[in-house]
């Protein structure tokens, strides 16, 4: 039995290893390609480490700063926005990406929300749904308490007005963690190619040339195209392959 157990635990060892060397090899190279100036060198292998580490925003960011350097706007956008929706408080990904978008050619100007708009996405921001879970756990946790302390008779005092308020800030809090989880779950994407059309549907008009390294919300998605809102508010149709799922 003890020697069975050897084995496996060998064998797991193993595997485990087969799989860290790679990465961490990748890793070395890959900075070593960067350090190097070999920047499609550099940006193979951090790919190579993206596709096992699906949620490293530290490899994303290294993915954009090659690409960054390799003058590939839209995947360096790509790649930072990518990196910061791993890690949102990530501030380095954050200053390269308005670096990046800084170099767009004939950037989309974003519409401005109204103050209530702003506030609004403010406070349900995909960062807040941990936050705004917490709170409407805690708040419902306190109703039951109460209720049972009420009716074990440990607390005399009227308490109906108490607990409908914690109802009434429980379920406002509630709603809150759902529509921050909401926003994290929708999709955006990355447009990949210079002067991508914008269509008014599938075979429609073109509204206006997209410049590379846009970032813009999907809608819908239709055979080999996409339904896609800019960030000027505009919307309509686009090619599927002209733009990378963020």
């Amino acid at each position: 039995m003890r020697s069975r157990l050897l084995v496996v635990t060998a064998l797991i060892c193993i595997c485990f290893g087969a799989f860290a060397t790679p990465y961490r090899a990748w890793w070395d190279a890959g900075n070593r390609m960067y350090n190097a100036r070999q920047y499609d060198s550099a940006a193979w292998y951090f790919e190579q480490i993206a596709a096992l580490q699906p949620k490293e925003a530290v490899v994303y960011y290294n993915l954009g700063n090659s690409y960054y350097r390799l003058n590939k706007i839209g995947a360096s956008v790509l790649n930072y926005r990518k990196a910061l929706k791993a890690d949102p408080t990530y501030q380095q990904a954050a200053d390269n990406l308005a670096l990046a978008e800084s170099r767009i050619l004939k950037p989309i100007p974003k519409a401005e929300d109204i103050f209530f708009l702003r506030w609004w996405n403010g406070i349900t921001a995909e960062s807040h749904t941990g936050l705004w879970s917490v709170i409407s756990l805690v708040l419902f946790l306190v109703v039951i308490a109460i209720a049972l302390l009420k009716v074990l008779g440990k607390i005399s005092f009227a308490t109906g007005r108490i607990q409908a308020l914690l109802l009434v800030l429980w379920g406002l809090t509630l709603a809150l963690a759902f529509c921050a989880a909401a926003r994290g779950n929708a999709t955006s994407g990355v447009v990949m190619e210079e002067g991508t059309p914008l269509l008014t549907d599938k075979q429609g008009k073109v509204i206006i040339a997209i410049p590379e390294g846009t970032t813009l919300d999907v809608v819908q998605e239709s055979g080999d195209m996409l339904e896609v809102t800019l960030p000027d508010g505009r919307t309509g149709w686009v090619s599927k392959s002209t733009v990378a799922i963020i």
